[in-house]
């Protein structure tokens, strides 16, 4: 996959966040949700401000990324797309050496044979 089709970094966006829930120090602590200044969201669980277990960073017009995170990383995760196609880094079948149906011709059976 390409850097020009992958939706926009969480990190770059940064400039009017909103948050719902805060610990004594005012950082984002707990389960809440995080909106960034366009429109990306983060809903999931917070430590000491940073995203921190389970969360869904969502981008508007491209899917969801679904993830552990520890101290603001993703550890691992899987980006859901608005169509329903998920993609996870091992086992991509579509459009793959060899295959170079898209998602939409593997699944549908106006594109010709479906896999199962």
């Amino acid at each position: 996959m390409s850097s020009h089709c992958l939706p926009p970094s969480p990190s770059t966006c940064l400039l009017v966040p909103s948050y719902n829930v805060y610990d004594v120090h005012r950082l984002p602590h707990g389960k809440g949700t995080y909106k960034f200044a366009n429109g990306n969201l983060y809903k999931g669980e917070f430590e000491n401000g940073q995203f921190h277990g389970k969360g869904e960073m969502h981008y508007p017009g491209y899917g969801k990324f679904v993830s552990q995170y520890e101290n603001g990383r993703a550890i691992g995760g899987t980006f859901l797309f608005e169509d329903g196609l998920e993609y996870k880094p091992q086992g991509w079948k579509y459009c793959v050496e060899g295959d170079r149906r898209f998602y939409h011709e593997v699944v549908d059976p106006r594109f010709g044979l479906m896999d199962e």
